[in-house]
């Protein structure tokens, strides 16, 4: 998977999330040990010494997108959950 499919699927994902569980387990399928950016990290080795550093650089900003991205909706579903107690009392 390239990196611009990689932010394709996670666009297409972070738009379903609901709650922060769900929103964790997204954050950790994209930059966990074992997810799907960090696998692709490790391929940049791979790559020739002329396109790795801009390979590089943009997975960086995509890991920073995702980091980003996640924590604003964890920011938004506490604010929905707050909101939703404030008006149940």
């Amino acid at each position: 998977m390239d990196l611009k499919s990689l932010e394709d699927r996670f666009s297409e994902e972070s738009a379903q999330v609901r709650s922060s569980q769900e929103i964790l387990e997204l954050k950790s399928r994209f930059l966990g040990k074992k997810g799907h950016l960090s696998s692709l990290l490790h391929h940049l080795g791979d790559l020739s010494p002329e396109d790795r550093p801009l390979k590089g650089a943009l997975a960086n900003q995509l890991k920073q997108k995702i980091e980003e991205t996640c924590q604003s909706l964890l920011q938004r579903v506490r604010r929905e959950s707050q909101q939703r107690r404030m008006g149940e009392e």
